[in-house]
């Protein structure tokens, strides 16, 4: 995932509570700590827009 030349960037996300409790929960039942499931959950995410090809659609009607 990370190799020694790669930079690591860093920023704050803001989290309800809800949502808190809920990786929280995740995140002691499963042993990952919540750094890595926000990651994985991060990458799950660009992965899926990136094969939905949602971003090409996006940028066509910002080009209108």
């Amino acid at each position: 995932m990370n190799t020694t030349n790669e930079v690591t960037k860093q920023f704050p996300v803001r989290l309800g509570n809800e949502l808190h409790q809920h990786i929280d929960r995740v995140s002691n039942e499963t042993h990952i700590n919540k750094s890595t499931l926000v990651r994985l959950a991060v990458e799950n995410l660009v992965r899926s827009i990136d094969e939905s090809g949602i971003s090409e659609k996006y940028r066509s009607i910002a080009e209108i």
